[in-house]
């Protein structure tokens, strides 16, 4: 199926490996310089407190709204090897899109809103309007999302990863675009104009997707087959991809309880002030490591691939570690918190040490990613569910007992609590694939031609 690739691991197979995850690493990573843009327009405008808080909050419901069709690109990519497929897909994406759309709504535009932000959050009346405002902008955005992800797993599927990268940088422009005329014509209020920069810049990334891919769907997938991964009805797929959808909700709930336990546990001041600066340098280190996901996914079934994806992420994983390791004790991640970000004499000592604790996270990333992407490519999507939550009941106890029981500062139990649920999600994952090992088949769109392509 794939003699070029065997015959040459070591060079021609890494090579085409990476070239194939390289578009989806670096996506991932601009894919978080999009908020720092959008802040910085915001903070420009008037009451920029007011109006960046708003911001932020939107953006989060935004975030948790969409949360169950995240994995539809990993789903598009373990099963569309059709065009029957996809349809039947894309129908099933069409009914989350409504359902989301209508919680969005009800959120933006009911008093059921107010009630959730007001009194359920605890939002500053003033902070609450300006974010309903900017939701109201917002309700598009899980339809936006979900059509672009399902786009995107054709187009991982048959090897067009560079497209997603290009698309991506459509939209980072698009967000730049709208802030910066925002700013410059004094458009609306900050919390609205980051919405609207939002919106755009997703339905401009989601259209050039589309477009591509619905040329692929055509020329590239063959009308039906018979191998055993194809949707043939909506039923089976649901129960596939259901899990999936509590997957991604249970992360979203784990930062939200992280910040309950630094609320709740010593120096809760300080802790909350360090732990977003130091937690969102390591998340923005291993953002390529949760873009390469689909790599697994796609090349899973293959057992020459999965080999060298699997040295490629751990590699990749390790090494950010290891780069982590080597800045804090350079002296350069000081340097990075007090100069470059700016942040409170107080936070810089504190955030480093929190930055220590959370080395060991990009490995632990990375090694998550690979299990659950070989996870989803063998069907056994209930276990990727079970293990995250494992990780959030044992992330809850963690901090509860270590916040009661040890006189470290919260942000340091934060740290190690988060590692450790963490590494024992991994574990059971990794345990799974291990118990019943893997199954092996040759896809449809053989692999070799899938590397082939992305490295044309």
């Amino acid at each position: 199926m794939n003699d070029e690739l065997v015959a040459r691991p070591l060079v021609n197979g890494y090579r085409r490996v990476a070239l194939f995850a390289l578009p989806l690493a670096v996506s991932g990573f601009a894919m978080n310089g999009e908020l720092p843009v959008v802040n910085a327009g915001v903070a420009r405008l008037a009451l920029p407190e007011r109006e960046i808080a708003a911001f932020g909050v939107a953006i989060g419901i935004a975030w948790l709204i969409e949360s169950p069709i995240v994995m539809l690109l990993d789903a598009v990519v373990a099963r569309g090897v059709d065009q029957r497929s996809f349809a039947l897909m894309r129908r099933y994406t069409v009914y989350w899109c409504a359902a989301l759309v209508a919680v969005a709504s009800c959120v933006a535009f009911t008093p059921l809103g107010r009630l959730l932000l007001r009194s359920v959050l605890g939002v500053d009346p003033a902070v609450a309007h300006e974010a309903q405002r900017a939701l109201s902008v917002l309700i598009i955005w899980p339809a936006a999302v979900a059509w672009r992800r399902i786009h995107q797993g054709v187009l991982i599927r048959v090897g067009q990863t560079r497209v997603i990268a290009y698309a991506v940088g459509l939209r980072l422009t698009s967000v730049l675009s709208v802030i910066t005329l925002g700013v410059l014509h004094g458009g609306p209020a900050g919390a609205l104009l980051g919405a609207l920069a939002l919106a755009c810049g997703v339905l401009v990334e989601s259209s050039a997707v589309w477009l591509v891919a619905r040329r692929i769907l055509r020329e590239e997938l063959p009308l039906d087959t018979g191998e055993a991964g194809a949707v043939r009805d909506l039923r089976t797929f649901h129960r596939y991809y259901l899990p999936l959808a509590g997957t991604m909700l249970c992360y979203m709930l784990s930062a939200p309880l992280v910040t309950a336990g630094l609320a709740h546990g010593s120096a809760p001041s300080l802790s909350l002030a360090v732990w977003p600066v130091a937690y969102s340098l390591v998340v923005l280190l291993s953002s390529p490591l949760n873009g390469m996901q689909q790599v697994a996914v796609r090349l899973g079934r293959d057992a020459q691939a999965a080999r060298v994806t699997r040295r490629l992420l751990l590699g990749c994983g390790a090494g950010v570690s290891v780069m982590l390791v080597a800045f804090n004790a350079s002296g350069a991640t000081r340097w990075l918190l007090a100069t470059a970000i700016k942040s409170p004499g107080s936070t810089v000592t504190p955030a480093l040490h929190v930055l220590w604790l959370l080395s060991a996270l990009p490995l632990l990333i990375a090694a998550r990613a690979l299990c659950r992407g070989l996870l989803v490519a063998d069907g056994r999507t209930g276990v990727i569910q079970g293990a995250i939550a494992v990780n959030l009941v044992a992330l809850a106890g963690m901090l509860f007992l270590a916040g009661r029981l040890l006189p470290s500062a919260s942000y340091m139990v934060a740290a190690g609590a988060l590692c450790l649920a963490t590494a024992l999600e991994t574990s059971l994952l990794a345990r799974a694939l291990l118990l019943t090992g893997r199954r092996e088949c040759e896809p449809r769109v053989p692999t070799h031609a899938v590397l082939a392509e992305s490295a044309r």
